[in-house]
Protein backbone atom coordinates (compact mmCIF):
# COMPACT_ATOMS: atom_id res chain seq x y z
CA UNK A 1 0.00 0.00 0.00
CA UNK A 2 1.01 3.62 -0.38
CA UNK A 3 2.69 5.25 2.61
CA UNK A 4 0.80 7.62 4.86
CA UNK A 5 0.74 11.01 3.12
CA UNK A 6 -1.11 14.28 2.88
CA UNK A 7 0.09 14.90 -0.68
CA UNK A 8 -2.74 15.42 -3.17
CA UNK A 9 -2.49 12.84 -5.92
CA UNK A 10 -3.45 13.75 -9.50
CA UNK A 11 -6.43 11.39 -9.36
CA UNK A 12 -7.69 13.14 -6.20
CA UNK A 13 -7.29 16.55 -7.87
CA UNK A 14 -9.22 15.38 -10.94
CA UNK A 15 -11.94 13.86 -8.75
CA UNK A 16 -12.19 17.08 -6.76
CA UNK A 17 -12.54 19.22 -9.89
CA UNK A 18 -15.18 16.84 -11.28
CA UNK A 19 -17.15 16.92 -8.02
CA UNK A 20 -17.08 20.74 -7.91
CA UNK A 21 -18.41 20.81 -11.48
CA UNK A 22 -21.18 18.37 -10.55
CA UNK A 23 -21.99 20.51 -7.51
CA UNK A 24 -22.47 23.57 -9.73
CA UNK A 25 -24.75 21.64 -12.10
CA UNK A 26 -26.71 20.28 -9.16
CA UNK A 27 -27.21 23.76 -7.65
CA UNK A 28 -28.35 25.18 -10.97
CA UNK A 29 -30.93 22.41 -11.39
CA UNK A 30 -32.07 22.62 -7.75
CA UNK A 31 -32.75 26.36 -7.90
CA UNK A 32 -34.32 26.18 -11.37
CA UNK A 33 -37.22 24.03 -10.14
CA UNK A 34 -37.98 26.17 -7.08
CA UNK A 35 -40.78 28.66 -6.62
CA UNK A 36 -39.40 32.01 -5.42
CA UNK A 37 -40.71 31.47 -1.88
CA UNK A 38 -37.55 32.78 -0.20
CA UNK A 39 -38.90 33.95 3.13
CA UNK A 40 -37.25 34.74 6.48
CA UNK A 41 -33.86 33.01 6.80
CA UNK A 42 -34.20 31.58 3.29
CA UNK A 43 -34.27 35.06 1.82
CA UNK A 44 -32.68 37.26 4.48
CA UNK A 45 -29.10 36.99 3.34
CA UNK A 46 -30.15 36.95 -0.31
CA UNK A 47 -31.64 40.41 0.25
CA UNK A 48 -28.48 41.57 2.06
CA UNK A 49 -26.34 40.19 -0.77
CA UNK A 50 -28.32 42.10 -3.39
CA UNK A 51 -28.45 45.31 -1.37
CA UNK A 52 -24.72 45.39 -0.64
CA UNK A 53 -23.75 44.42 -4.19
CA UNK A 54 -25.69 47.43 -5.48
CA UNK A 55 -24.09 49.65 -2.86
CA UNK A 56 -20.61 48.40 -3.72
CA UNK A 57 -21.19 49.05 -7.42
CA UNK A 58 -22.52 52.56 -6.85
CA UNK A 59 -20.65 54.01 -3.86
CA UNK A 60 -17.66 52.26 -2.25
CA UNK A 61 -17.57 54.76 0.63
CA UNK A 62 -21.20 54.23 1.51
CA UNK A 63 -20.66 50.47 1.18
CA UNK A 64 -17.85 50.53 3.74
CA UNK A 65 -19.84 52.69 6.16
CA UNK A 66 -22.89 50.44 5.88
CA UNK A 67 -20.76 47.32 6.38
CA UNK A 68 -19.14 48.72 9.53
CA UNK A 69 -22.54 49.64 10.95
CA UNK A 70 -24.00 46.25 10.08
CA UNK A 71 -21.13 44.36 11.73
CA UNK A 72 -21.35 46.49 14.86
CA UNK A 73 -25.12 46.35 15.38
CA UNK A 74 -26.91 43.70 13.33
CA UNK A 75 -27.79 40.18 14.44
CA UNK A 76 -27.71 39.26 10.76
CA UNK A 77 -24.71 41.33 9.73
CA UNK A 78 -23.45 41.66 6.16
CA UNK A 79 -19.99 40.14 6.72
CA UNK A 80 -20.88 36.65 5.36
CA UNK A 81 -21.84 38.02 1.93
CA UNK A 82 -18.78 40.22 1.39
CA UNK A 83 -16.48 37.47 -0.02
CA UNK A 84 -19.10 36.48 -2.61
CA UNK A 85 -20.11 39.98 -3.76
CA UNK A 86 -17.91 39.67 -6.88
CA UNK A 87 -20.33 36.96 -8.01
CA UNK A 88 -23.19 39.49 -7.94
CA UNK A 89 -21.10 41.96 -9.94
CA UNK A 90 -20.22 39.32 -12.55
CA UNK A 91 -23.51 37.42 -12.78
CA UNK A 92 -25.98 40.08 -11.60
CA UNK A 93 -28.19 39.12 -8.65
CA UNK A 94 -29.66 35.76 -9.63
CA UNK A 95 -30.55 33.22 -6.97
CA UNK A 96 -28.64 30.41 -8.69
CA UNK A 97 -25.27 32.24 -8.74
CA UNK A 98 -25.86 33.28 -5.13
CA UNK A 99 -26.40 29.71 -3.91
CA UNK A 100 -23.58 28.43 -6.13
CA UNK A 101 -21.23 31.00 -4.58
CA UNK A 102 -22.15 29.83 -1.06
CA UNK A 103 -21.45 26.23 -2.08
CA UNK A 104 -18.14 26.85 -3.89
CA UNK A 105 -16.67 29.60 -1.69
CA UNK A 106 -17.89 28.37 1.71
CA UNK A 107 -19.34 24.87 1.77
CA UNK A 108 -16.72 23.07 -0.31
CA UNK A 109 -13.72 24.55 1.59
CA UNK A 110 -15.48 23.61 4.84
CA UNK A 111 -15.96 20.09 3.47
CA UNK A 112 -12.27 19.86 2.60
CA UNK A 113 -11.39 20.94 6.13
CA UNK A 114 -13.64 18.13 7.43
CA UNK A 115 -11.65 15.79 5.22
CA UNK A 116 -8.36 17.11 6.63
CA UNK A 117 -9.58 16.47 10.17
CA UNK A 118 -10.61 12.95 9.19
CA UNK A 119 -7.27 12.40 7.46
CA UNK A 120 -5.48 13.54 10.61
CA UNK A 121 -7.52 11.09 12.70
CA UNK A 122 -6.60 8.26 10.33
CA UNK A 123 -2.91 9.22 10.36
CA UNK A 124 -3.03 9.23 14.15
CA UNK A 125 -4.35 5.68 13.96
CA UNK A 126 -1.51 4.82 11.54
CA UNK A 127 -4.01 4.00 8.81
CA UNK A 128 -2.33 3.90 5.42
CA UNK A 129 -4.28 6.05 3.00
CA UNK A 130 -3.83 4.54 -0.42
CA UNK A 131 -5.42 5.91 -3.56
CA UNK A 132 -8.68 4.09 -2.85
CA UNK A 133 -9.03 5.37 0.70
CA UNK A 134 -8.00 8.93 -0.23
CA UNK A 135 -10.50 9.18 -3.08
CA UNK A 136 -13.27 7.69 -0.95
CA UNK A 137 -12.52 10.15 1.86
CA UNK A 138 -12.61 13.09 -0.58
CA UNK A 139 -15.90 11.90 -2.07
CA UNK A 140 -17.52 11.40 1.34
CA UNK A 141 -16.46 14.84 2.57
CA UNK A 142 -17.89 16.63 -0.49
CA UNK A 143 -21.05 14.50 -0.57
CA UNK A 144 -21.66 14.72 3.19
CA UNK A 145 -25.30 15.69 2.78
CA UNK A 146 -26.10 16.77 6.40
CA UNK A 147 -24.17 20.03 5.98
CA UNK A 148 -25.74 21.00 2.62
CA UNK A 149 -29.35 22.01 3.52
CA UNK A 150 -28.63 25.51 4.81
CA UNK A 151 -26.56 26.40 1.73
CA UNK A 152 -29.29 25.19 -0.62
CA UNK A 153 -31.77 27.35 1.30
CA UNK A 154 -29.58 30.40 0.67
CA UNK A 155 -28.08 30.67 4.16
CA UNK A 156 -24.31 31.35 4.21
CA UNK A 157 -23.78 29.95 7.72
CA UNK A 158 -21.26 27.35 6.48
CA UNK A 159 -18.77 30.21 6.03
CA UNK A 160 -18.06 30.20 9.79
CA UNK A 161 -16.99 26.55 9.61
CA UNK A 162 -13.83 27.66 7.80
CA UNK A 163 -12.25 29.67 10.67
CA UNK A 164 -13.64 27.13 13.13
CA UNK A 165 -12.02 24.26 11.22
CA UNK A 166 -8.70 26.10 10.91
CA UNK A 167 -8.73 26.79 14.66
CA UNK A 168 -9.42 23.10 15.30
CA UNK A 169 -6.43 22.07 13.18
CA UNK A 170 -4.11 24.51 14.97
CA UNK A 171 -5.25 23.29 18.39
CA UNK A 172 -4.63 19.68 17.38
CA UNK A 173 -1.22 20.42 15.86
CA UNK A 174 -0.07 22.35 18.95
CA UNK A 175 -1.34 19.72 21.41
CA UNK A 176 -4.03 22.17 22.55
CA UNK A 177 -1.57 25.08 22.81
CA UNK A 178 0.94 23.11 24.90
CA UNK A 179 3.43 23.44 22.08
CA UNK A 180 2.08 26.63 20.57
CA UNK A 181 3.85 29.88 19.90
CA UNK A 182 2.49 33.26 20.87
CA UNK A 183 1.51 33.84 17.25
CA UNK A 184 -0.51 30.61 17.15
CA UNK A 185 -2.43 31.60 20.28
CA UNK A 186 -3.23 34.94 18.63
CA UNK A 187 -4.35 33.06 15.50
CA UNK A 188 -6.71 30.94 17.57
CA UNK A 189 -8.29 34.03 19.09
CA UNK A 190 -8.73 35.72 15.70
CA UNK A 191 -10.15 32.61 14.04
CA UNK A 192 -12.63 31.95 16.83
CA UNK A 193 -13.76 35.58 16.78
CA UNK A 194 -14.14 35.38 12.97
CA UNK A 195 -16.57 32.49 13.40
CA UNK A 196 -18.68 34.68 15.70
CA UNK A 197 -18.28 37.71 13.42
CA UNK A 198 -19.64 35.76 10.46
CA UNK A 199 -22.64 34.31 12.37
CA UNK A 200 -23.28 35.31 15.96
CA UNK A 201 -24.98 32.05 16.97
CA UNK A 202 -21.60 30.34 16.46
CA UNK A 203 -20.78 31.74 19.90
CA UNK A 204 -21.81 28.36 21.29
CA UNK A 205 -19.45 26.57 18.89
CA UNK A 206 -16.64 28.96 19.88
CA UNK A 207 -17.20 28.25 23.56
CA UNK A 208 -17.46 24.52 22.88
CA UNK A 209 -14.15 24.48 20.99
CA UNK A 210 -12.23 26.47 23.62
CA UNK A 211 -13.75 24.49 26.50
CA UNK A 212 -12.84 21.18 24.85
CA UNK A 213 -9.33 22.52 24.19
CA UNK A 214 -8.83 23.52 27.83
CA UNK A 215 -9.99 20.10 29.03
CA UNK A 216 -7.83 18.16 26.57
CA UNK A 217 -4.86 20.39 27.40
CA UNK A 218 -5.25 19.50 31.07
CA UNK A 219 -5.54 15.80 30.24
CA UNK A 220 -2.46 16.02 28.03
CA UNK A 221 -0.48 17.65 30.84
CA UNK A 222 -1.59 15.07 33.39
CA UNK A 223 -0.64 12.22 31.05
CA UNK A 224 2.73 13.73 30.28
CA UNK A 225 5.84 12.95 32.33
CA UNK A 226 6.47 16.74 32.36
CA UNK A 227 4.08 17.72 35.13
CA UNK A 228 5.84 20.90 36.14
CA UNK A 229 4.04 24.11 37.00
CA UNK A 230 5.20 25.71 33.75
CA UNK A 231 3.72 22.81 31.77
CA UNK A 232 0.31 23.85 33.10
CA UNK A 233 0.72 27.61 33.36
CA UNK A 234 2.06 28.28 29.85
CA UNK A 235 -0.83 26.70 27.87
CA UNK A 236 -3.29 28.18 30.38
CA UNK A 237 -1.89 31.64 29.68
CA UNK A 238 -2.06 31.02 25.94
CA UNK A 239 -5.73 30.04 26.26
CA UNK A 240 -6.34 33.22 28.24
CA UNK A 241 -4.50 35.22 25.57
CA UNK A 242 -6.72 33.72 22.86
CA UNK A 243 -9.76 34.70 24.94
CA UNK A 244 -8.46 38.24 25.39
CA UNK A 245 -8.02 38.56 21.63
CA UNK A 246 -11.67 37.59 21.17
CA UNK A 247 -12.80 40.11 23.80
CA UNK A 248 -10.65 42.85 22.25
CA UNK A 249 -12.05 42.21 18.78
CA UNK A 250 -15.59 42.29 20.14
CA UNK A 251 -14.91 45.54 22.01
CA UNK A 252 -13.38 47.26 19.00
CA UNK A 253 -15.56 45.96 16.16
CA UNK A 254 -18.84 44.67 17.64
CA UNK A 255 -19.28 46.39 20.98
CA UNK A 256 -22.97 47.40 20.55
CA UNK A 257 -23.95 43.88 19.46
CA UNK A 258 -21.95 42.27 22.27
CA UNK A 259 -23.64 44.49 24.87
CA UNK A 260 -27.07 43.69 23.45
CA UNK A 261 -26.31 39.97 23.66
CA UNK A 262 -25.25 40.32 27.30
CA UNK A 263 -28.48 42.16 28.14
CA UNK A 264 -30.80 39.74 26.34
CA UNK A 265 -32.17 36.44 27.64
CA UNK A 266 -32.44 34.50 24.38
CA UNK A 267 -33.74 31.43 26.18
CA UNK A 268 -36.77 33.51 27.18
CA UNK A 269 -37.51 35.35 23.94
CA UNK A 270 -36.86 32.25 21.81
CA UNK A 271 -38.99 30.00 24.01
CA UNK A 272 -41.39 29.55 21.11
CA UNK A 273 -38.63 27.88 19.11
CA UNK A 274 -37.91 25.34 21.84
CA UNK A 275 -38.92 21.67 21.99
CA UNK A 276 -38.29 18.90 24.52
CA UNK A 277 -34.88 17.23 24.60
CA UNK A 278 -36.11 13.84 23.25
CA UNK A 279 -37.55 15.71 20.26
CA UNK A 280 -34.25 17.54 19.76
CA UNK A 281 -32.40 14.24 19.80
CA UNK A 282 -34.84 12.86 17.25
CA UNK A 283 -34.29 15.93 15.05
CA UNK A 284 -30.58 15.09 14.87
CA UNK A 285 -31.34 11.45 14.10
CA UNK A 286 -33.69 12.20 11.21
CA UNK A 287 -31.34 14.82 9.73
CA UNK A 288 -28.46 12.35 9.71
CA UNK A 289 -30.34 9.15 8.92
CA UNK A 290 -29.85 5.79 10.64
CA UNK A 291 -26.79 4.67 8.58
CA UNK A 292 -24.79 7.80 9.48
CA UNK A 293 -25.79 7.49 13.14
CA UNK A 294 -24.54 3.89 13.07
CA UNK A 295 -21.30 4.85 11.30
CA UNK A 296 -20.71 7.61 13.84
CA UNK A 297 -21.24 5.17 16.73
CA UNK A 298 -18.85 2.66 15.14
CA UNK A 299 -16.21 5.30 14.44
CA UNK A 300 -16.48 6.81 17.92
CA UNK A 301 -16.21 3.35 19.53
CA UNK A 302 -13.13 2.48 17.47
CA UNK A 303 -11.62 5.88 18.26
CA UNK A 304 -12.29 5.50 21.98
CA UNK A 305 -10.67 2.06 22.00
CA UNK A 306 -7.63 3.50 20.21
CA UNK A 307 -7.69 6.75 22.25
CA UNK A 308 -7.78 8.71 19.02
CA UNK A 309 -7.33 12.29 20.22
CA UNK A 310 -8.54 13.95 17.01
CA UNK A 311 -11.91 12.22 16.97
CA UNK A 312 -12.50 12.41 20.71
CA UNK A 313 -11.64 16.12 20.74
CA UNK A 314 -13.84 16.95 17.74
CA UNK A 315 -16.72 14.97 19.20
CA UNK A 316 -16.47 16.71 22.55
CA UNK A 317 -16.30 20.15 20.90
CA UNK A 318 -19.40 19.33 18.85
CA UNK A 319 -21.35 17.99 21.82
CA UNK A 320 -20.49 21.00 24.00
CA UNK A 321 -21.38 23.43 21.22
CA UNK A 322 -24.70 21.75 20.52
CA UNK A 323 -25.58 21.32 24.19
CA UNK A 324 -25.06 25.03 24.72
CA UNK A 325 -27.14 26.03 21.74
CA UNK A 326 -30.16 23.81 22.40
CA UNK A 327 -30.61 25.42 25.83
CA UNK A 328 -31.68 28.49 23.86
CA UNK A 329 -33.81 27.00 21.09
CA UNK A 330 -34.43 23.94 18.98
CA UNK A 331 -31.89 23.87 16.13
CA UNK A 332 -32.89 24.78 12.60
CA UNK A 333 -31.00 23.27 9.67
CA UNK A 334 -28.14 25.78 9.92
CA UNK A 335 -27.65 25.35 13.65
CA UNK A 336 -26.48 21.73 13.38
CA UNK A 337 -23.54 22.67 11.12
CA UNK A 338 -20.81 22.73 13.82
CA UNK A 339 -21.97 19.44 15.33
CA UNK A 340 -22.13 17.62 12.00
CA UNK A 341 -18.81 19.17 10.93
CA UNK A 342 -17.07 17.79 14.02
CA UNK A 343 -18.90 14.44 13.74
CA UNK A 344 -17.56 13.76 10.26
CA UNK A 345 -14.09 12.51 11.30
CA UNK A 346 -15.73 9.77 13.40
CA UNK A 347 -18.10 8.85 10.54
CA UNK A 348 -15.21 8.70 8.07
CA UNK A 349 -13.20 6.66 10.58
CA UNK A 350 -16.07 4.18 10.82
CA UNK A 351 -15.98 3.72 7.04
CA UNK A 352 -12.29 3.92 6.11
CA UNK A 353 -10.72 1.89 8.94
CA UNK A 354 -12.72 -1.30 8.20
CA UNK A 355 -12.15 -0.89 4.44
CA UNK A 356 -8.42 -0.28 4.87
CA UNK A 357 -8.14 -3.50 6.86
CA UNK A 358 -9.73 -5.61 4.11
CA UNK A 359 -8.01 -7.48 1.33
CA UNK A 360 -8.10 -5.48 -1.91
CA UNK A 361 -10.61 -7.90 -3.45
CA UNK A 362 -13.09 -6.90 -0.73
CA UNK A 363 -11.95 -3.31 -0.21
CA UNK A 364 -12.84 -2.04 -3.69
CA UNK A 365 -16.45 -3.36 -3.65
CA UNK A 366 -16.88 -2.07 -0.09
CA UNK A 367 -15.61 1.38 -1.06
CA UNK A 368 -17.91 1.38 -4.09
CA UNK A 369 -20.85 0.48 -1.83
CA UNK A 370 -19.98 3.31 0.59
CA UNK A 371 -19.67 5.81 -2.27
CA UNK A 372 -22.98 4.60 -3.73
CA UNK A 373 -24.69 5.12 -0.39
CA UNK A 374 -23.37 8.67 0.00
CA UNK A 375 -24.30 9.56 -3.59
CA UNK A 376 -27.81 8.08 -3.39
CA UNK A 377 -28.44 9.58 0.06
CA UNK A 378 -27.37 12.99 -1.25
CA UNK A 379 -29.75 12.82 -4.21
CA UNK A 380 -32.61 11.37 -2.14
CA UNK A 381 -32.16 14.16 0.41
CA UNK A 382 -32.52 17.02 -2.08
CA UNK A 383 -34.29 16.02 -5.30
CA UNK A 384 -37.89 14.78 -5.61
CA UNK A 385 -37.16 12.42 -8.53
CA UNK A 386 -34.49 10.31 -6.80
CA UNK A 387 -36.46 10.49 -3.56
CA UNK A 388 -39.46 8.93 -5.29
CA UNK A 389 -37.33 6.38 -7.15
CA UNK A 390 -35.74 5.25 -3.88
CA UNK A 391 -38.99 5.37 -1.88
CA UNK A 392 -38.67 1.70 -0.89
CA UNK A 393 -35.30 2.49 0.73
CA UNK A 394 -36.17 5.74 2.50
CA UNK A 395 -35.34 4.16 5.87
CA UNK A 396 -31.70 4.50 4.79
CA UNK A 397 -31.91 8.23 4.16
CA UNK A 398 -32.84 11.34 6.20
CA UNK A 399 -36.53 11.27 7.06
CA UNK A 400 -37.10 14.94 6.18
CA UNK A 401 -35.59 15.81 2.80
CA UNK A 402 -34.78 19.42 1.93
CA UNK A 403 -36.46 19.44 -1.46
CA UNK A 404 -36.60 22.50 -3.75
CA UNK A 405 -39.14 25.03 -2.50
CA UNK A 406 -42.55 24.37 -3.99
CA UNK A 407 -45.79 26.12 -3.05
CA UNK A 408 -48.91 24.00 -3.12
CA UNK A 409 -51.55 25.56 -5.42
CA UNK A 410 -49.03 28.05 -6.81
CA UNK A 411 -51.63 29.43 -9.24
CA UNK A 412 -53.75 30.55 -6.29
CA UNK A 413 -50.82 32.57 -4.94
CA UNK A 414 -50.38 34.20 -8.32
CA UNK A 415 -54.11 35.00 -8.37
CA UNK A 416 -53.91 36.55 -4.90
CA UNK A 417 -50.95 38.70 -5.93
CA UNK A 418 -52.65 39.72 -9.17
CA UNK A 419 -55.87 40.69 -7.39
CA UNK A 420 -53.96 42.78 -4.86
CA UNK A 421 -52.29 44.57 -7.76
CA UNK A 422 -55.43 45.21 -9.79
CA UNK A 423 -58.28 45.40 -7.29
CA UNK A 424 -56.79 47.39 -4.43
CA UNK A 425 -55.33 50.88 -4.32
CA UNK A 426 -51.57 50.53 -4.91
CA UNK A 427 -50.72 53.47 -2.66
CA UNK A 428 -52.22 51.84 0.46
CA UNK A 429 -50.50 49.42 2.83
CA UNK A 430 -51.40 45.74 3.35
CA UNK A 431 -51.05 43.85 6.61
CA UNK A 432 -50.64 40.09 6.22
CA UNK A 433 -51.69 38.38 9.46
CA UNK A 434 -50.20 34.95 8.82
CA UNK A 435 -46.86 33.48 9.83
CA UNK A 436 -45.88 30.25 8.16
CA UNK A 437 -44.44 28.79 4.99
CA UNK A 438 -48.01 28.82 3.65
CA UNK A 439 -48.45 32.58 3.94
CA UNK A 440 -46.70 35.58 5.49
CA UNK A 441 -45.88 39.18 4.67
CA UNK A 442 -42.38 38.00 3.68
CA UNK A 443 -43.83 35.50 1.19
CA UNK A 444 -46.03 38.05 -0.58
CA UNK A 445 -43.07 40.42 -0.64
CA UNK A 446 -40.94 37.95 -2.61
CA UNK A 447 -43.82 36.83 -4.84
CA UNK A 448 -44.54 40.45 -5.77
CA UNK A 449 -41.21 42.31 -5.42
CA UNK A 450 -42.50 45.34 -7.37
CA UNK A 451 -45.06 45.91 -4.59
CA UNK A 452 -42.84 44.84 -1.69
CA UNK A 453 -43.08 48.22 0.06
CA UNK A 454 -46.87 47.85 0.30
CA UNK A 455 -46.65 44.94 2.72
CA UNK A 456 -46.26 46.18 6.27
CA UNK A 457 -43.82 44.35 8.55
CA UNK A 458 -46.06 42.22 10.76
CA UNK A 459 -45.00 40.91 14.18
CA UNK A 460 -44.39 37.16 14.14
CA UNK A 461 -43.34 36.05 17.65
CA UNK A 462 -44.81 37.51 20.84
CA UNK A 463 -41.73 37.75 23.05
CA UNK A 464 -39.37 38.80 20.27
CA UNK A 465 -41.33 41.66 18.73
CA UNK A 466 -44.48 42.44 20.65
CA UNK A 467 -47.43 43.65 18.54
CA UNK A 468 -46.69 46.29 15.89
CA UNK A 469 -49.63 48.63 15.35
CA UNK A 470 -48.61 49.82 11.87
CA UNK A 471 -50.02 46.73 10.10
CA UNK A 472 -53.31 47.23 11.97
CA UNK A 473 -53.50 50.78 10.63
CA UNK A 474 -53.11 49.51 7.05
CA UNK A 475 -56.12 49.88 4.76
CA UNK A 476 -56.03 46.21 3.70
CA UNK A 477 -55.55 42.98 5.63
CA UNK A 478 -54.87 39.45 4.39
CA UNK A 479 -55.83 36.62 6.75
CA UNK A 480 -56.24 32.88 6.50
CA UNK A 481 -58.76 30.49 7.94
CA UNK A 482 -57.63 28.86 10.07
CA UNK A 483 -54.80 31.25 11.06
CA UNK A 484 -51.44 29.91 9.85
CA UNK A 485 -48.50 30.02 12.26
CA UNK A 486 -45.11 28.29 12.41
CA UNK A 487 -44.86 27.49 16.12
CA UNK A 488 -47.13 26.71 19.06
CA UNK A 489 -50.13 29.11 19.32
CA UNK A 490 -49.16 30.32 22.80
CA UNK A 491 -46.12 32.05 21.28
CA UNK A 492 -47.88 33.74 18.35
CA UNK A 493 -50.85 35.64 19.75
CA UNK A 494 -49.61 38.67 17.78
CA UNK A 495 -50.72 36.76 14.67
CA UNK A 496 -53.73 34.78 15.84
CA UNK A 497 -55.44 37.59 17.77
CA UNK A 498 -55.66 40.04 14.81
CA UNK A 499 -56.32 37.25 12.28
CA UNK A 500 -59.26 35.82 14.22
CA UNK A 501 -60.75 39.24 15.02
CA UNK A 502 -60.63 40.34 11.38
CA UNK A 503 -61.87 37.01 9.99
CA UNK A 504 -64.82 36.88 12.38
CA UNK A 505 -65.59 40.61 12.44
CA UNK A 506 -65.41 40.75 16.23
CA UNK A 507 -63.82 43.41 18.45
CA UNK A 508 -61.67 45.82 16.42
CA UNK A 509 -62.14 43.40 13.49
CA UNK A 510 -65.69 44.76 13.05
CA UNK A 511 -64.10 47.67 11.19
CA UNK A 512 -63.15 45.37 8.27
CA UNK A 513 -65.12 44.13 5.27
CA UNK A 514 -64.13 41.16 3.10
CA UNK A 515 -63.49 42.26 -0.50
CA UNK A 516 -61.55 39.38 -2.11
CA UNK A 517 -61.22 35.63 -1.75
CA UNK A 518 -61.25 32.85 -0.98
CA UNK A 519 -57.85 31.74 -2.30
CA UNK A 520 -57.26 28.05 -1.64
CA UNK A 521 -53.60 27.91 -0.57
CA UNK A 522 -53.73 24.40 0.82
CA UNK A 523 -56.05 21.49 1.34
CA UNK A 524 -57.60 23.13 4.42
CA UNK A 525 -56.31 26.71 4.24
CA UNK A 526 -58.03 29.64 2.52
CA UNK A 527 -56.91 33.26 2.35
CA UNK A 528 -59.12 36.37 2.22
CA UNK A 529 -58.51 40.08 1.67
CA UNK A 530 -60.31 42.55 3.93
CA UNK A 531 -60.59 46.34 3.70
CA UNK A 532 -60.61 48.60 6.75
CA UNK A 533 -63.71 50.84 6.75
CA UNK A 534 -62.46 53.38 9.31
CA UNK A 535 -59.15 54.33 10.96
CA UNK A 536 -57.78 52.43 13.97
CA UNK A 537 -59.03 54.29 17.06
CA UNK A 538 -57.69 54.68 20.59
CA UNK A 539 -60.56 52.49 21.75
CA UNK A 540 -59.42 49.76 19.33
CA UNK A 541 -55.87 49.97 20.68
CA UNK A 542 -57.13 49.83 24.26
CA UNK A 543 -59.20 46.75 23.45
CA UNK A 544 -56.23 45.01 21.79
CA UNK A 545 -54.02 45.92 24.76
CA UNK A 546 -56.57 44.50 27.18
CA UNK A 547 -56.69 41.21 25.26
CA UNK A 548 -52.89 40.94 25.22
CA UNK A 549 -52.54 41.83 28.91
CA UNK A 550 -54.77 38.89 29.73
CA UNK A 551 -51.87 36.81 28.39
CA UNK A 552 -48.91 39.07 29.21
CA UNK A 553 -49.81 41.27 32.22
CA UNK A 554 -46.74 43.53 31.81
CA UNK A 555 -47.42 44.47 28.20
CA UNK A 556 -48.25 48.08 27.41
CA UNK A 557 -48.16 50.60 24.56
CA UNK A 558 -44.47 51.53 24.59
CA UNK A 559 -44.48 54.83 22.69
CA UNK A 560 -43.00 53.32 19.51
CA UNK A 561 -46.23 52.01 18.01
CA UNK A 562 -45.89 48.63 19.71
CA UNK A 563 -47.65 46.84 22.53
CA UNK A 564 -45.05 44.79 24.39
CA UNK A 565 -43.10 44.37 27.63
CA UNK A 566 -40.72 47.19 28.41
CA UNK A 567 -37.85 44.69 28.82
CA UNK A 568 -38.14 43.16 25.34
CA UNK A 569 -34.91 43.70 23.40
Amino acid sequence: MSPVTTRVRPVEALLGVALVGLALLFVRHYVSIEHPAYIWDWGGYYDIYRRFSRLLASDAGAFWTALQSSVAYDNYNAAPVVPILPVALLFEEGRSPFVAAIVVVYLIPASLLMGLLARRALREAKVELGRLESCLLLFMSLAFFPIWPSALRGMPDSVALIPLGLATLILLRTDFLRRASLVQALQIGLLVWCAFLLRRWYAFACLGLLSASALFCLISVLRSPERSVSAIVRPALLHILAGLVIVACLAVVQRPLALEILRTSYADIYAGYQVAFPTQFWILWVRLGTPLVALFAIGLLLAAMARNTTILFCTLAGVLAHAGFIRTQSPSIQHTLPLFFWMFPAIAYGVVVPIQGMARSFAWPSAALAATFFASAFLASFLPGPRAALSSLTFLYPAHPILPLQLENYDEYRRLVSDLQTQTDAKDQVGVFASSEVLSDALLRVLDPASADRFAIVSQVDLVEGLRLAPLRARYAVVTTPPTIHMQPEFQHVITLPAESIATGTGFGAAYRQILGPYRLGATIEAFVFERQRPLTDADIAEIGTSLRAIYPNWTLDGTERIRAATVQ
